[in-house]
Parts: C-alpha cells; sequence; structure tokens
C-alpha cells in the first residue's frame, strides 16, 4: 500500500512539474516527468508497480489534456511494455547511464504512438510534430533524467524505509 501511495504522490508532483516548467520556461522546456517517472518504478519494483504508475500519471495528464481522453493512458502503458522488453533482453547493467538511454527509447516510442493514434483519428503532419513536440520533449527529458533519476531513488528509498 506505501508503494502505491508514493506512486500516486509523485505522479501528482511529476505533473505538477511538468505544468510548471511549461509555464515558466514556455514551450521549448516541456520534459515528460511522467515517462521518467514511470520507468523508474518499472525498473525499480518492476512492471506491476510500471503499469500503476502509467495509469496514475495517463489519468492525471489526460484529465488537464485537450486531446483524445485515454491517450496518455495508452501511450504511457506502451512504455511499460517497452522497458520490460528492453530489461529483459538488452538491459545487463543497472548503471544510470543504462537507464538513461532506455529512457531517451522510451520517450522516441511514446511520442510516436502518440502521434500514431491522432493519425488514426485526425490529421496531423510529421514534421511540424517533429519540431514542436518530439524534439523539446526528447531534448528536455534528457537533460532533466539524470538528475531526477539520482534524486527519485533517494527519495523512494527514504520513504519507502
Amino acid at each position: 500500500m506505501r508503494k502505491i501511495i508514493i506512486i500516486i504522490v509523485l505522479s501528482f508532483l511529476a505533473m505538477i512539474g511538468e505544468f510548471l516548467l511549461y509555464n515558466i520556461f514556455g514551450f521549448w522546456f516541456k520534459p515528460n516527468l511522467a515517462i521518467i517517472l514511470i520507468a523508474f518504478f518499472n525498473l525499480t519494483w518492476g512492471i506491476r508497480y510500471g503499469i500503476m504508475a502509467a495509469v496514475a500519471c495517463g489519468i492525471l495528464k489526460d484529465s488537464f489534456s485537450a486531446s483524445f481522453f485515454g491517450l496518455n493512458i495508452f501511450s504511457f502503458i506502451v512504455s511499460v511494455y517497452v522497458v520490460t522488453f528492453i530489461r529483459r533482453y538488452f538491459y545487463y547493467l543497472g548503471t544510470r547511464s543504462s537507464r538513461v538511454r532506455i529512457i531517451f527509447v522510451v520517450c522516441v516510442i511514446n511520442v510516436m504512438v502518440q502521434y500514431m493514434v491522432h493519425v488514426t483519428l485526425s490529421t496531423v503532419n510529421f514534421w511540424p510534430m517533429v519540431g514542436s513536440i518530439l524534439l523539446p520533449e526528447v531534448i528536455t527529458t534528457m537533460l532533466v533524467c539524470s538528475y531526477l533519476l539520482k534524486h527519485l531513488k533517494n527519495w523512494v528509498v527514504q520513504f519507502h524505509s
């Protein structure tokens, strides 16, 4: 039960953090903190808690999004399975740099899944999406990722024990 409360609280804080960073720094600084959380919980506690984090972050993000409801939940759950696949077949070292590489791959796949759903349900052009969504999100997520992973591990160990 304590793990679930930690996941919900950190998901809520991630959404507040994304909102504040976007409103303070503008359009070009919008890291996807939810992807970092989802990958962290999946790598640390396993797929069950990764899916719980994906659903919690997805519901919160969909609640405040003007896009299709359920899009973020779906893309985050796909991200959980991608992290699980990478961890099972390609993840040999538990270093922070390998986690950053996993988050990079998952962040790109998350944006591409959302793009595919948008293309299926409406019309979206590819190159404007790359310039306005994919590049800023991936670059800023990678800038924040290493710092956040370091402190997430410390916070979770502190609150869980």
